[in-house]
């Protein structure tokens, strides 16, 4: 009786072990505990209208790639790499029976979803299964182990086997090839990109003392001369009166004096800088007579500029005279 308890015992023991690698690994041969959905043609087309799967680059999964694995006493090694994959057999499929049960890569098994099982592929993998009965194909992602049968190459999942048409007849002669993912194209870099950033615009004539270096600069050379002359009155000069509008130590200064009274009165005349008693001194003129040079002075006035006029009793014969303003 112990003897016989313990038997039961060991079967019991062996069955239940049975069931835990197939929950993982299905046992493929035992059709009758597999079949097809209840599907109406409709949701029958859905399925053959599935999207394949888009390869991608993916980690490995640590429980489905065994260095190797035994099965019904037969040892299979886990490829190192699916590249170069290219295999011509029999396929199967598989369905309700399994439909939940946990696969080998630790997933699920779905059998609406484009899965399959291979005793040898790295998982995961991609696959292209084209039926070479009637050259239907889709892409596939292997992620179980199987089939064990020896006459088997892959084993599909139900919606696979409607894609490719033999979900009714069972099994199918198809061609097995690894599908890549893409390249992992590198991207030009992209140029700099600048941006334009409007800048203001300012007017020259900002104030007399922004026009001071251009309008100088402008004048400088011609008016060198002319205020050498100037030291030099001719007798026109000598009978005239004129305008003093400053005296200044640096002739810098008197030419800015000078270029502030240009850009406020450009029909100011001539402007002289002699010099006296080491002093640059700015004269308008000459002018004719009294009234010229008033009507002269009354413009500077206006303009902002003091200045003083210098009668011919007070020019000199060598200029225009000290006076300061």
């Amino acid at each position: 009786m112990a003897v016989r308890v313990l038997t039961a015992f060991l079967i019991l023991f062996l069955v239940l072990g049975l069931g835990a690698c197939t929950a993982s690994l299905p046992v493929f041969e035992e059709q009758s505990r597999d079949g097809a959905p209840e599907l109406d043609a409709q949701q029958i087309a859905r399925l053959a209208a599935l999207p394949d799967p888009v390869p991608k680059p993916e980690p490995r999964s640590a429980y489905g790639n065994p260095v190797s694995y035994e099965q019904f006493g037969k040892t299979y090694r886990t490829l190192p790499s699916a590249s170069g994959y290219d295999q011509t057999g029999k396929a199967s499929w598989y369905g309700s029976g399994f439909h939940g049960r946990r696969t080998s890569s630790g997933e699920p098994f779905d059998m609406y979803a484009l899965t399959a099982a291979h005793r040898t592929l790295p998982i995961p993998s991609f696959v292209e299964v084209t039926n070479l009965d009637n050259n239907r194909r889709t892409l596939v992602r292997v992620n179980d182990r199987g089939p064990f049968h020896p006459e088997r190459i892959i084993d599909l999942s139900f919606a696979a086997a409607v894609k490719l048409g033999f979900h009714e007849a069972g099994t199918a002669r198809v061609r097995v090839r690894v599908a890549a993912p893409p390249p992992v194209v590198a991207l030009a870099p992209e140029a700099p990109v600048t941006f334009h950033v409007p800048q203001p615009v300012y007017e020259r004539a900002e104030t007399a003392y922004a026009q001071t270096d251009r309008v100088a600069a402008d004048a400088t050379a011609a008016d060198a001369t002319a205020a050498e002359r100037a030291t030099q009155p001719s007798a026109v000069q000598r009978s005239a009166y004129y305008l003093q509008a400053g005296a200044f130590a640096q002739r810098q200064g008197a030419e800015r004096q000078r270029a502030l009274i240009l850009a406020a009165l450009p029909d100011a005349g001539q402007i002289t800088l002699p010099i006296r008693k080491r002093l640059y001194r700015v004269h308008l003129g000459p002018y004719r007579d009294a009234t010229s040079a008033g009507l002269a002075r009354q413009a500077l006035d206006q303009a902002g500029f003091a200045s003083v006029v210098l009668p011919p009793e007070v020019v000199g014969d060598d200029g225009p005279c000290e006076a300061e303003c």
